[in-house]
């Protein structure tokens, strides 16, 4: 078998020129840098309406970029920088911001999956998890935890603003009782904030029943709940398991507003503008296990009419650029981050 590699520069015919930034300005770093993957985390608006950005450095340290004043042409910029991760090839690191309502903390979760097996013949799980006051802008607690609750569960804020942990996992049959297909178990964790305790846990086995023709969500069965579900709930201000985070609908409003392409990757403040993330893929080899994709874009789409107010060109196989809108003065903005370059593009 024969490989040929190539390398080369890929310009698209009628590719689209990119427009003007309202403003632009690079973040201060004095290290290498190397970027998530996934853009959904480099950037996120706090509700002091300031950007948070997350940068890796090739060290493993990790530093929290806030930026006030990000509309003006001199933006205020902070930096917080703490032990992370060791970029290592046989590990899988996967980030998370969430912000705490209030706007008081914000934690950051490394969740971390060693690829080689260990003696026993699994692959080991951990996480590194700090909490930043952003009153303060430091750093209040950083772990690196192998707890279930904070390695292996998905973290969630409910409508209360309560942090509860979702563990999928294989159920646990009950002797004697059968269950329906696809079966799960769920293990919920209400975490306290910002000492990130477990504060009440939740057992239960789950199912998917019937779907609904008109809204297209499935019934939900719920059963085997253990004797601490109810503790877990108060705590949680809900009134049924069913009310647990990680259990919404998946939001498809305006899905095909760009086009087959396209994924919603957020909506302004109004629901008047929606911005997606475009490209079309292409497959190459005969079984198709190469794929690229092309003209690839950030759009602002207008809502519902689905009218492009914006697009702004990646570059080929750009999966490290992210966007969001963020509104000041009464005008929406798209913000940018590519690297560490930070633009903005006023709406109109």
């Amino acid at each position: 078998m024969t490989f040929v590699v190539l390398a080369f520069s890929l310009v698209l015919p009628g590719q689209a020129q990119k427009p003007v930034p309202t403003t632009s300005y690079a973040l201060h770093t004095q290290k290498v840098i190397k970027y998530f993957f996934d853009p959904s985390f480099h950037l996120t608006l706090a509700p002091d309406n300031s950007l948070l950005s997350l940068l890796w450095q090739e060290d493993g340290q990790l530093t929290l970029k806030r930026v006030s004043s990000w509309q003006t042409k001199a933006p205020r910029e902070e930096s917080l920088t703490f032990a992370g991760a060791p970029p290592n090839s046989d590990t899988n690191i996967v980030p998370e911001l969430i912000l705490i309502p209030g706007g008081k903390f914000l934690i950051i979760r490394l969740w971390m999956v060693h690829l080689k097996l260990d003696a026993s013949g699994v692959r080991k799980r951990e996480a590194v998890v700090a909490v930043v006051d952003l009153s303060t802008f430091s750093v209040l607690s950083r772990v690196l935890t192998t707890d279930s609750y904070l390695v292996d569960g998905g973290l969630y804020l409910n409508n209360h603003g309560i942090l509860v942990s979702m563990n999928y996992m294989q159920h646990i049959p009950r002797p004697g009782k059968t269950y329906p297909s696809g079966t799960f178990g769920v293990d919920a964790t209400a975490i306290s904030v910002p000492d990130m305790q477990p504060t009440a846990t939740c057992r239960y086995n789950m199912a998917y029943g019937t779907k609904d023709t008109q809204t297209g969500e499935s019934q939900r069965i719920v059963m085997d709940a253990s004797d601490t579900c109810p503790d877990l709930l108060e705590v949680a201000h809900v009134s049924a398991i069913d009310d647990l985070p990680g259990s919404e609908p998946i939001d498809l409003r305006y899905k095909g507003l760009a086009g087959s392409h396209c994924s919603r990757e957020n909506l302004n403040k109004a629901e008047t503008l929606a911005l997606y993330r475009c490209g079309i893929p292409h497959l190459t080899g005969g079984d198709g296990d190469f794929s690229f994709e092309t003209s690839r874009a950030l759009k602002v789409l207008s809502i519902p009419d689905g009218k492009t107010m914006l697009s702004v060109p990646l570059r080929f196989n750009d999966y490290t650029t992210s966007g969001l809108f963020a509104q000041t003065d009464g005008h929406d903005f798209l913000v940018v981050l590519n690297g560490t370059k930070l633009e903005t593009y006023r709406l109109p």
